[in-house]
């Protein structure tokens, strides 16, 4: 019977999540924690480097330092727990704990609402204003794909037996890796940052 679902017991929730494979949770574990710390390190960087550097102290490198500052908020928001329900026997979350996580989840995570710059974007009239919001922006659009497109896949696959073994390791890919390369892909082709 609690096999098949997460269960809820006196106020507490049953988290499956990967026991139906134990011998993959501590490889799992490792590999989040590795994930983890690099979004922690990068994220971290990028803040302290854009307040530090004064030749960072430009809206662009703002815009930046918030991202990060959200990146290392929402990650911070789910992944301890998941760390926590991976290392041990202990699979569950109390309802309040649950809700608070979830408040936060979303919460940052809509934080990003992207529909306000998109409507910006597309009331430009120039082609030239065009291609430098592209060029300036095209890191970050990459970085809303990573993070957008494996949530498309989840809820507008259909449903079948596998599905929700496939759900669990593509919403690991962005609560945990997308976070994880965002510095990256912010920063790499940025001759400031580079400089700094």
């Amino acid at each position: 019977m609690v096999d098949n679902f997460n269960a809820s017991w006196e106020g507490y929730f049953i988290l499956l999540g990967f026991s139906k494979w134990p011998h993959l949770e501590v490889v799992l574990f490792v590999m989040i924690l590795i994930f983890y710390l690099m979004t922690l390190t990068g994220n971290l960087f990028i803040i302290i480097l854009s307040y530090l550097d004064s030749q960072l102290h430009t809206p662009m490198y703002f815009f930046l330092s918030n991202l990060s500052a959200l990146d290392l908020c929402y990650t911070t928001s789910s992944v301890p727990q998941l760390l926590f329900n991976l290392w041990g026997p202990e699979k569950t979350i109390s309802y309040s704990g649950c809700m608070l996580q979830l408040y936060f989840v979303l919460a940052l995570g809509t934080t990003d609402s992207y529909g306000a710059i998109a409507c910006t974007v597309l009331r430009m009239q120039s082609t030239t204003g065009l291609q430098k919001v592209f060029g300036t922006c095209g890191a970050h659009l990459t970085v809303v794909s990573l993070f957008f497109i494996p949530i498309m896949c989840i809820y507008l696959q259909p449903p079948t037996e596998n599905s929700q073994d496939q759900a669990k390791f593509i919403a690991l890919f962005y609560t945990v890796v997308t976070p994880s390369l965002n510095p990256l892909i912010y920063t790499l082709r940025n001759k400031d940052v580079r400089g700094a």
